[in-house]
């Protein structure tokens, strides 16, 4: 009687063990059958845009609005008849615009900078030839925003370097040199693209002005972000 008891308690760890090694090690260690779905997260569905003049990755219901002739841009002259893209806008699921291009032309300033923005990878020429410009016009120097040390994303939008702090975009205007040169004043919000440019009365013009949403969260200038990034021109 004795030893059929021993039996049973053997038996019972023996069941536990061999439980214990399906559930704990044998499953954990199974890789997927061919052709089974992975359960890792995949990230936001995204969806190919293909306008008439630029295309790109959006999230599931963003959307890309292209406006052209003029339309789409109160930074034109009147008078002058246009032809290409005069204006972008990405909107977000609600609708809401998180950021607009809108073609420049005709509208001019003194090219001297009030703020100076200066990162890490900053070039001592560029500050001097700001500086420059700034006593040609009799405006005193500018004031260094020093944003040497702050978390930034970078990325390229339509071959311009492009960074983000925040809910503000700088972008560099030198390009093929290992500086960041921030444009400041008023070419701080106007980026000088190669492509994608329009025309106004026959005269090609690459200068957009940016505007970014100011009330959207971190979360959504991230989506943004990678929207901007994937842009192309044909």
């Amino acid at each position: 009687m004795k030893n059929k008891k021993v039996l049973i308690v053997l038996f019972l760890l023996a069941t536990a063990a061999a439980a214990a090694y399906y559930y704990f090690y044998y499953l954990p260690n199974q890789e997927p059958e061919q052709g089974e779905p992975a359960t890792a997260d995949q990230g936001p569905t995204t969806t190919e845009y293909d306008g008439q003049y630029v295309s790109g990755e959006v999230p599931e219901d963003w959307t890309i609005v292209e406006y052209q002739n003029g339309a789409g841009s109160t930074m034109l002259t009147e008078g002058v008849t246009y032809a290409g893209l005069t204006g972008l806008e990405i909107k977000n699921p609600d609708g809401a615009v998180v950021f607009k291009l809108a073609g420049v032309y005709g509208i001019g300033g003194v090219d001297s900078c009030q703020k100076y923005f200066q990162f890490s990878d900053d070039s001592a020429a560029y500050l001097a030839e700001i500086q420059g410009i700034n006593a040609e016009v009799s405006d005193p120097a500018p004031t260094i925003v020093d944003l040497t040390t702050v978390t930034h994303q970078e990325y390229e939008l339509f071959g311009v370097r492009v960074r983000r702090i925040e809910k503000k975009l700088y972008w560099d205007k030198t390009a093929g040199d290992a500086y960041f040169q921030a444009a400041c004043g008023i070419s701080e919000r106007i980026f000088n693209f190669t492509n994608p440019a329009f025309t106004g009365d026959g005269t090609s013009i690459k200068n957009y002005q940016h505007t970014l949403n100011e009330t959207s969260p971190e979360s959504e200038l991230l989506e943004l972000d990678a929207i901007l990034e994937s842009l192309a021109t044909p």
